[in-house]
């Protein structure tokens, strides 16, 4: 059961470590420490509002599944956040759009 659910945390270096570049170098670099904080106690409250059902629905694997979701979503986040004054609205939409049918073909070929 603890190798199945270290399994489940493997990604979180990997994950933590992009938030790391995208976030605290770069926000605090820049002089957006706000933005910063606000993010983390932004998602310290979704993570609580994530983990109650996951714990629910996955048992033990949840509070693994809770973290592993919350710091890949602070991840993004610090990258989006980095990535505005670089790239135009409709690039972004056009890459999550793309993304999206990209998984939406993948899982309808596999099921």
């Amino acid at each position: 059961l603890t190798g199945k659910i270290l399994l489940v945390l493997g990604p979180i270096p990997f994950i933590v470590s992009i938030g790391v570049v995208f976030g605290q170098w770069s926000l605090i670099g820049t002089g957006k420490d706000k933005v910063l904080r606000n993010v983390y106690i932004f998602f310290s409250f979704i993570h609580l509002l994530l983990l109650f059902p996951y714990i629910f629905f996955f048992n033990n694997y949840g509070v693994a599944i809770s973290i592993l979701t919350t710091e890949f979503l602070i991840s993004c986040t610090f990258i989006y956040i980095y990535l505005i004054p670089f790239i135009k609205f409709s690039q972004i939409m056009y890459i999550l759009l793309s993304l999206l049918t990209h998984n939406l073909l993948i899982h309808f070929y596999l099921n």
